[in-house]
């Protein structure tokens, strides 16, 4: 027989493991296809900095991104799309007008670290009954500037686009990664 001491700290070490490796879920979450359009903002991530997934520090020194809080799919905690990886490729600026020139077909494998809280009419804002201000369900929020992305990543050319940097149109591609 077990001592019910023993038992007792059995037991609630357990139920502090499965606490703590159990994502929490959105009430309401956004299913991401596997291919597909989204918005991409930027956002600076500190060197060493642990985000949402609780990924280590070193984490920042690799392509990664912050996904929209209705698609990560919690607001407590790591979610579902914690270690997700897509292809991103840029497509053109939030209006088209004017487009890319040249045309810009960059693109990055990423790896979803953080979530992009939802609030406001920003463009994480997105719920599974409306979409942000683009039209779209779905943001990457792209930690960067990165050492692991290059500097010339997005089109920065503010005479012709009226902006350096800001938010860009892209496809996305959901990749099965180990």
């Amino acid at each position: 027989m077990i001592p019910v001491p023993l038992l007792v700290h059995t037991l609630l070490s357990l139920v502090c493991l499965l606490s703590v490796s159990t994502p929490t879920r959105a009430t309401e979450w956004i299913d991401y296809p596997d291919n597909g359009t989204a918005t991409l903002t930027h956002y600076t991530l500190p060197n060493g900095y642990i985000a949402a997934c609780g990924c280590t520090g070193a984490s920042t020194q690799y392509p990664t991104v912050a996904m929209s809080q209705y698609a990560y799919g919690s607001s407590t905690g790591y979610g579902p799309s914690c270690g997700r990886c897509f292809k991103i490729t840029l497509l053109d600026s939030y209006t088209g007008t004017p487009p890319f020139f040249p045309n810009v077909t960059k693109s990055v494998v990423v790896k979803v670290t953080d979530l992009c809280p939802a609030g406001g009419a920003g463009w994480c804002s997105a719920t599974p009954n409306k979409p942000n201000q683009s039209g779209k369900y779905i943001n990457f929020d792209l930690a960067w500037p990165s050492v692991a992305i290059p500097n010339d990543f997005f089109p920065s050319d503010e005479a012709l686009y009226g902006y350096t940097v800001g938010m860009i149109q892209m496809s996305l591609e959901n990749l099965e990664l180990i």
